[in-house]
């Protein structure tokens, strides 16, 4: 962690009461506010994951969606190369990594930047004839609309003349809104 100046303004009256605090304690100002800021975060982050972690359905396989495409579940199964020639499963790549994404599919974006980025999804599994993950939402601002949304690939591949796709690569899975979504269910 980079070591910055903070400037706090505070009532003067405040300051010479937290300095009082500070040597009745022998702390120096700079160490109880430190110990203050990790405190609070620790809470926080108790009080703000909790129950934030979410399992989704992420595609139905052998149903055309509204896009016309068609996912097949041996896109995630058949062992394919990777960038340095080993054998690896589309399944296999996903769980290599927590993939992050955000509110919305972007026009031609393939990068997720992290100040877009609303949850992560990791743990993606097979589960019948459903792809699903675990969703962990990371910026609160969707929480609001959570259940109004589902979480689809923003992926890229071949289709072919049956609208199927083959050579599949999955980026991400953004949240859209479920009155937006192409999947039929």
């Amino acid at each position: 962690m980079k070591e910055d100046e903070i400037k706090i303004r505070i009532n003067t009256n405040i300051k010479m009461d937290f300095q009082y605090i500070c040597e009745k304690e022998c702390v120096t100002m700079s160490n109880k506010i430190n110990e203050f800021i990790i405190k609070e975060v620790n809470l926080n982050k108790i009080k703000t994951l909790e129950n934030r972690v979410i399992t989704q359905k992420l595609i139905k396989f052998g149903v055309m969606n509204g896009n016309g495409r068609l996912y097949l579940k041996y896109s995630f199964t058949d062992i394919k190369l990777d960038d340095d020639g080993l054998e690896i499963t589309e399944l296999e790549r996903l769980n290599c990594k927590v993939l992050y994404g955000q509110y919305g599919h972007p026009d031609g974006d393939i990068v997720i930047h992290k100040y877009n980025a609303t949850h992560s999804i990791n743990n993606i599994r097979i589960d019948g004839e459903w792809l699903i993950g675990d969703i962990t939402i990371i910026n609160d601002s969707i929480i609001p609309i959570l259940d109004k949304l589902v979480f689809r690939p923003r992926s890229y591949g071949t289709v072919d003349e049956n609208g199927t796709v083959k050579d599949l690569e999955i980026i991400s899975f953004d949240a859209i809104l479920i009155s937006e979504d192409k999947f039929i269910i």
